[in-house]
C-alpha cells in the first residue's frame, strides 16, 4: 500500500510540461519491475517454496500474447490519464482517490464478464465496498484543495 499510494509523487516534481513525458520512465519502471519480479518468483521463491504454481512462459500462443498485452496497453493508457489528471489543478489530493474508483470497474468487470463472484452474500458485501470506496473518494475529492500548478 506504501508503494502503490507513493508511485505518483514523483510527478510532483516533474515540471508541469513534462508530466505526459513521465509515463514512458513509469512504463519502463513498470517492465523492469515486472521482469525483475518474475526472475524472483522463478529462482528464488519456486525453489524454496515448491507448493507455488510454476510461472509458464508461452510467447508464441496469440490467444495469450495477444490479450496480455492489450491490458497492458489499456493499464498504462489509465496511467497516463491518471498522471495528467494529478498533474493538473486538480492535484494529487483530489485526482488519486479518483484513481482508485477503478477498483470498483474492476470488481464490476469481475462480477459480469468473468462472474468471480458467487451468491447474495459476496456481491452484497461487493456493492457494499464498492460503495465505500466511492463514497471515501467524494469525501477525499470535496475535502482536497485545487490548486494552481
Amino acid at each position: 500500500a506504501i508503494l502503490s499510494g507513493s508511485c505518483m509523487v514523483p510527478v510532483k516534481f516533474a515540471p508541469a510540461s513534462m508530466t505526459a513525458g513521465y509515463a514512458v520512465p513509469f512504463g519502463v519502471g513498470t517492465l523492469v519491475a515486472a521482469v525483475l519480479m518474475s526472475l524472483v518468483h522463478m529462482l528464488v521463491l519456486e525453489p524454496t517454496f515448491p507448493q507455488l504454481p510454476p510461472l509458464k512462459w508461452n510467447l508464441t500462443n496469440h490467444k495469450v500474447v495477444l490479450p496480455c498485452l492489450a491490458s497492458g496497453v489499456l493499464w498504462n493508457i489509465g496511467n497516463v490519464c491518471a498522471i495528467v489528471v494529478s498533474n493538473s489543478s486538480l492535484g494529487l489530493t483530489i485526482g488519486y482517490p479518483l484513481m482508485q474508483t477503478a477498483l470498483v470497474v474492476a470488481a464490476i468487470w469481475g462480477l459480469l464478464l468473468y462472474d468471480e463472484f458467487e451468491g447474495w452474500k459476496a456481491v452484497t458485501l461487493l456493492f457494499a465496498f464498492g460503495v465505500l470506496i466511492c463514497v471515501g473518494a467524494v469525501v477525499l475529492g470535496t475535502n482536497g484543495e485545487c490548486s494552481d500548478n
